[in-house]
């Protein structure tokens, strides 16, 4: 209270309290205008299933800043899961993230960049740009990061609903199909048609990779990483399903009269290494991401030996 020059006395308002009023209400405004972006985003990521690459394209222009890379393949939001709001810090840094993968894979973990990295350099080696690619099973988009040039589509129980057992497309409607480390999480009388899936939809070529039981330390290093870490359910389901044989899905090829190559990707000791490492991730991701872009660079090949803890299946169809 203060009095004025007529003798009246005048109610002020504190200066602290004018600022807190002030907060309050750009605070307000700074809510709103997160929820216009996340009802914008939600609408455009959970549209029909057969328009999804359509949908994760035009996802470009609501990136908060440019892209930095040249022309990445998808800059979406990893880990699509339906009915989710989108919180513009997680979306800022997520997409930060694969802006980042797309400038350089390599910094991904050593045992992803074995993953991804020669698949990707088959199918950056076919004729022509702009192929379309569906990747069965594929969790999240890191895998598109590898293919600048392409348009990448995913289809993933977990994430999309989209059941590799039954894929709802029509025959050869992918140039190229991929699959990475699928089939152990498939039972094994499904196995096969799984397979015969990913044949059906594809037109120039199939990539599977994964473990297989033909190789005895694979099945040794899963027991040994299901007894360290008994909460993880993909682990446990390894366990549970067993490995795929290798055998009977060349048997299968064959007996369709498929072209096709098998050859190891990465060495048993250098996967369960990468996995040991991928643990100081959080706890030093400076050095975590010099590391592996080191590595990744200057061993790949030499990692690509026997025994293998994973191999690639690579399927040639040229319809």
């Amino acid at each position: 209270m203060r009095s004025t020059t007529g003798g009246r006395r005048e109610r002020t308002i504190p200066t602290f309290a004018a600022d807190r009023a002030k907060k309050a209400l750009m605070k307000i405004w700074i809510q709103k205008l997160i929820m216009k972006l996340n009802t914008r985003l939600h609408r455009t990521m959970l549209g029909h299933r057969t328009r999804e690459l359509e949908q994760v394209e035009a996802l470009k222009s609501h990136l908060p800043f440019p892209p930095c890379s040249t022309d990445p393949a998808i800059l979406a939001y990893p880990s699509l899961r339906g009915g989710r709001t989108w919180r513009r810090r997680r979306w800022r840094k997520e997409a930060a993230r694969f802006i980042e993968i797309s400038r350089d894979p390599a910094v991904v973990n050593i045992e992803l960049y074995q993953r991804f990295k020669p698949v990707a350099d088959r199918i950056n080696a076919l004729a022509g740009e702009n192929l379309s690619v569906l990747d069965v099973g594929g969790r999240d988009w890191t895998f598109s990061a590898f293919l600048p040039r392409h348009h990448l589509l995913i289809a993933d129980l977990e994430t999309t609903g989209i059941d590799a057992r039954d894929l709802p497309y029509q025959n050869a409607a992918f140039d190229v199909v991929t699959s990475h480390h699928l089939l152990e999480h498939v039972p094994a009388p499904d196995r096969k048609r799984v397979m015969a899936e990913l044949v059906r939809v594809a037109r120039r070529r199939v990539f599977v990779t994964g473990p297989f039981e033909e190789n005895p330390f694979a099945r040794e290093i899963d027991e040994l990483l299901v007894r360290l870490a008994p909460d993880n359910v993909y682990l446990q389901e390894h366990a549970r399903l067993g490995l795929p044989s290798l055998k009977e899905i060349e048997v299968w090829l064959s007996a369709e009269g498929l072209r096709y190559r098998v050859e190891p990707l990465t060495r048993c000791n250098v996967w369960l290494l990468a996995l040991a490492l991928t643990r100081i991730k959080d706890s030093m991701p400076r050095q975590f991401r010099e590391l592996t872009r080191y590595y990744n660079h200057r061993f790949l090949e030499y990692d690509r030996r026997e025994p293998a803890y994973q191999s690639l299946i690579e399927i040639d169809l040229d319809r």
